[in-house]
């Protein structure tokens, strides 16, 4: 198979999951943000990250965060 028919292929998969998970979890919308960010697909990763935070405490995943740092660090 060729490098563009795997891309393809995995876009479809990655579209395809888009459409099982919770779109009322804003964990669940950050996520496959980041999934499409990771595969190139920007505009769709720009629309799962404002669902996520139109949907949730947009501060609660930052605060996640600095707690994990801090206690990997102490």
């Amino acid at each position: 198979m060729s490098p563009a028919t795997d891309t393809d292929r995995s876009h479809a998969l990655l579209r395809a999951l888009a459409d099982r998970i919770d779109a009322t979890d804003p964990g669940a919308c950050n996520n496959l943000g980041v999934l499409y960010y990771s595969k190139g697909l920007h505009a769709e990763a720009v629309q799962a990250f404002l669902r996520a935070l139109a949907l949730g405490d947009p501060a609660r995943g930052l605060r996640c965060a600095c707690r994990d740092a801090r206690s990997t660090t102490a």
